[in-house]
């Protein structure tokens, strides 16, 4: 039986400097387009809170009365509690 992983596997590592041109625009453009799309993907996920909340007998209660359950509570949508609230503004290229 051969072995899927030998020695020589070392050498098969790909760095990042191998996929991309090693410019510095590489990365700039993809923090770019990662920007472009936090508004969005937050929005998502205060839409998603906000229907937890909705659909969940007692849970506002449960969050207006214990802070720390408030704070896991807001921690797995990632967000915060003023952004749950509040809602996130839609930035960037949309009129």
């Amino acid at each position: 039986m051969i072995p899927l992983l030998s020695a020589s596997a070392d050498r098969l590592r790909v760095h990042v400097r191998e996929i991309t041109s090693g410019l510095p625009g590489d990365s700039r453009e993809e923090a770019e387009r990662e920007e472009e799309r936090r508004p969005g993907d937050l929005r998502g996920w205060v839409k998603g809170a906000r229907a937890a909340v909705a659909t969940t007998l007692g849970l506002a209660e449960i969050l207006a009365g214990g802070w720390r359950k408030a704070a896991g509570f807001y921690g797995r949508f990632g967000l915060t509690q003023e952004q749950f609230r509040g809602g996130v503004p839609l930035t960037g290229g949309a009129d």
